[in-house]
């Protein structure tokens, strides 16, 4: 794999260091899976249940009490066990994927209903968005903050020198050959010019809409309507974080001009913007049609790719 060497890069300097690794603001153990073990030993290492969203929204979206526990765990056993030289998690091969799932349905967490139940099908897609999406994040958050943020792209000569904690020199210079390949630099200015065609996302962070939904039904018994619960994602502090949104609003709320009023879907899925929503999501109704929210993600929502 040639390495690119961008024309803007520093003169050949034999004093050049990257930039310290910055460190992280809230001050946790990058990877660690504390919370969920202490969990798991205050449970007397009883496997915890996990739900997903199979009927309600049909995201097939992890949702619950354990909800983050399972997402991060999921992440965190990516950024141990895969390279992060792949494109893409379908070219992740199998021998890498296979480790995941012993951490997750063998020692914290129980699948079996799920995954031998009626409703097997789905959850799995809903699991292969997961490690897709996960699999996005934590590599471009790793390039961002081993490389890019270091000085990588600046002197990527030198940068190969400095391997971060935990890399050896062989797969540092593996991930830096695929960082300044011709072929990942293309694949990052596409998804950077997709992403400047979106609007701003929700104001919930990385929240999905299933399990904000499924927190309320849990405290209040009833589900959110999805009309308001747009509103209440798309405001911060009583403002609309963009006009765009709150027109969006104001249409599906009235249904002006409409011969038939649409149904609550219909307004999600032609009114508010659908494409948005997977940008947020990983696809409304992912555990259906897991192809569509995936092809969507992968041009459109690589955060920390420049």
């Amino acid at each position: 794999m040639a390495m690119v060497v961008r024309e803007d890069g520093p003169p050949d300097d034999d004093t050049w260091e990257p930039r310290p690794i910055k460190k992280n603001a809230k001050g946790r153990k990058k990877g660690s899976d504390a919370a969920l073990i202490r969990k798991f030993e205050l449970g007397e290492k009883k496997r915890l249940s996990i739900k997903f969203d199979l009927h309600e929204l049909r995201t097939a979206k992890p949702i619950g009490p354990n909800r983050r526990h399972f997402t991060g765990l999921i992440g965190n056993e990516i950024e141990r066990s895969v390279p992060f030289c792949y494109e893409s998690w379908d070219l992740v091969p199998d021998k890498h994927k296979g480790t995941i799932w012993p951490a997750i349905n063998v020692t914290y967490f129980d699948m079996k209903e799920h995954l031998s139940g009626p409703n097997a099908k789905q959850v799995e897609k809903g699991m292969e968005l997961q490690f897709k999406g996960q699999y996005r994040n934590r590599k471009n958050k790793f390039k961002d903050e081993m490389f890019v943020s270091r000085g990588g792209y600046e002197n990527p000569v030198k940068m190969r020198n400095f391997p971060p904690p935990g890399k050896s020199l062989s797969e540092w210079h593996e991930l830096c050959d695929h960082f300044t390949s011709e072929k990942h630099l293309a694949h990052s200015a596409k998804n950077k010019a997709n992403r400047a065609k979106l609007p701003q996302c929700s104001t919930q962070g990385s929240k999905s809409y299933a399990a904000s939904r499924h927190e309320e039904w849990e405290t209040n018994g009833v589900f959110p309507d999805l009309i308001e619960l747009y509103k209440k994602t798309h405001q911060k502090e009583g403002k609309w974080a963009k006009d765009v949104f709150e027109a969006r609003y104001v249409m599906s709320a009235s249904q002006e001009g409409l011969e038939e009023r649409m149904t609550d879907d219909e307004i999600m899925d032609n009114v508010l913007d659908q494409a948005e929503l997977l940008n947020l999501n990983e696809g409304r109704k992912s555990a259906e049609e897991p192809r569509d929210a995936a092809d969507v993600l992968e041009d459109a929502a690589e955060p920390g790719e420049e």
